[in-house]
């Protein structure tokens, strides 16, 4: 196993998957319909990365499995969780659908489902991807202990069977929030990892006009489907494009064929930080802002590229000041190889 390609192109997608979902929260529409199946199309791109990276981890280095992965996930998701909570119980004004209690906190930060207004919106509404994240992640990890080298095969077929299970039982309630096919995403991210691998790099290269083109087109089939709701089609055009996309931007990066505009590459830093507190700086717009200069309101054509610049000004500061941070800190301490037991300088007798 060698050392990970640097993907570069997936940072560049993570930024542009994180601003597609702060845009679609802007609910600016260009008055042509462009709306939820770019939010659709964010949260996709995320989870074909996922379930690739995962399956990269598990091949290269799947020590602290899921002690690396809460580093990652948790600690910023904790602090947001606890802070909306705490703005949601002394002003509850300020954020109007949001809803709390005890039993809604504990569920929040466990990344257990509920349903919340007929939704499974936690506290922290996008933390509902991240209940399916951490899902993943747990399956990971149960498959690491029965076989490392097939892990991510183990889990996918643990996915697809509860899946199955599910929309055959159809048991409802929570129970149903793992029935979703969304989780199918993950396991394509899986199998495109190993495509990823079976392909030389010789090969893209004589190829790599064609995977810059088809990347293109699907970009561009996303954005036509965003004008064009096509129903229940559309979450199967969504779920095509994303996978196409990300397998074209793995198989250049593997080719060296990569993004290197280093601010691209801070936004993908930033991805998990600005999708986690897009809605609050766009909500913080609209409501001591735009009440008093209503041309700034996110929905209009002046509000909307000045609310996604705020965005990404408060995700870089997030990313730098806390989220990097935190995960460095709590990367370490679950990550920390163990201490060995002293030894004595004295030379033993046997050595002698």
């Amino acid at each position: 196993m060698g050392s990970p390609v640097k993907l570069r192109n997936v940072q560049a997608l993570r930024a542009y998957g994180a601003f597609a979902v702060a845009y679609y929260h802007t609910g600016f529409s260009l008055g042509i319909g462009l709306g939820l199946p770019i939010g659709s199309f964010g949260v996709a791109i995320f989870f074909v990365i996922s379930g690739f990276i995962m399956a990269m981890v598990c091949d290269t280095d799947s020590r602290h499995f899921l002690g690396r992965r809460i580093a990652r996930i948790v600690p910023l998701y904790w602090i947001l969780t606890l802070a909306v909570y705490l703005i949601a119980s002394i002003a509850p004004g300020l954020l109007g659908s949001t809803s709390v209690g005890w039993n809604s906190l504990v569920r929040s930060l466990f990344f257990i489902p509920y349903q919340n207004r007929g939704t499974y919106f936690p506290i922290l509404f996008l933390g509902w991807s991240l209940n399916y994240e951490m899902y993943f992640y747990v399956l990971i990890a149960a498959a690491l202990w029965i076989s490392k080298r097939h892990a991510p095969l183990i889990a996918s077929g643990a996915m697809i069977a509860i899946l199955l299970t599910l929309q055959v039982l159809q048991p409802g309630g929570a129970m149903m929030f793992y029935g979703h096919p969304i989780i199918l995403l993950f396991v394509i991210g899986i199998l495109l990892y190993y495509a990823f691998q079976a392909i030389p790099s010789e090969r893209i290269l004589a190829n790599k006009w064609t995977l810059i083109i088809t990347g293109i087109a699907a970009a561009l089939v996303m954005i036509i489907t965003a004008i064009n709701l096509i129903e229940w089609r559309n979450a199967l055009i969504v779920g095509f494009t994303s996978s196409v996309l990300v397998f074209c931007a793995v198989l250049l990066d593997k080719a060296n064929v990569s993004f290197r505009w280093p601010f691209l590459m801070l936004l993908g830093d930033a991805s998990y930080a600005m999708y986690l507190v897009h809605p609050y700086c766009e909500e913080a717009i609209n409501k001591f802002v735009a009440r008093s200069i209503p041309i700034l309101n996110s929905k209009t054509l002046v509000g909307m590229p000045i609310s996604l610049a705020v965005t990404i000004l408060a995700s870089i500061l997030v990313y730098r000041w806390l989220d990097n941070p935190l995960h460095i800190y709590f990367r370490n301490l679950f990550a920390r190889k163990p201490k060995l037991p002293a030894v004595s300088p004295v030379a033993h007798p046997l050595s002698e």
